[in-house]
């Protein structure tokens, strides 16, 4: 995990929020608001060891993104449990997306970040892992508002 907000200068935030206007529209509002309301944007990547060290270091508020969204989606099984459960516990609201990315869905957790300066999660999945995550999150904060995104059914 990696928090990105000192990491990059202003000009290379500019950058990215070009090229995710274009390449990932879904995160062109996140990377915006890092950009410019002073929020921090915490990436947490598939597989991830202990996140400890740097969830003690975390700026507030702060964007979580975990992403187990690539060629496969792992679940929450193959991240470490304890930085997990701790990520978690910092959290105000959290989003499982498992469906194609919604700008609208990023949008909206975001501005609670940058809104009522709180902590959120959203975690990009496949939709056989949405259950896995869903259940993760209700396991260490059973009421945590959380917003489902989830694939249409077939209706018969």
């Amino acid at each position: 995990m990696r928090d990105f907000t000192h990491a990059l200068s202003r000009d290379r935030l500019d950058a990215l929020a070009a090229k995710a206007n274009v390449d990932a529209p879904h995160l062109a509002g996140i990377v915006k608001m890092v950009r410019d309301c002073g929020v921090h944007l915490l990436i947490v990547p598939q597989l991830s060891r202990s996140m400890s060290e740097e969830l003690a270091k975390a700026q507030q508020p702060f964007i979580a993104l975990l992403g187990d969204d690539t060629d496969r989606a792992v679940g929450p099984n193959f991240f470490d449990k304890s930085s997990l459960d701790r990520l978690i516990g910092m959290v105000d609201a959290a989003a499982v997306i498992a469906s194609a990315p919604r700008a609208d869905v990023y949008n909206t957790v975001g501005s609670l970040a940058v809104l009522l300066a709180r902590n959120v999660l959203i975690v990009e999945t496949r939709p056989e892992q949405e259950i896995a995550w869903t259940q993760a999150i209700q396991r260490v904060r059973p009421c945590l508002p959380t917003l489902l995104c989830t694939v249409e059914t077939a209706r018969q």
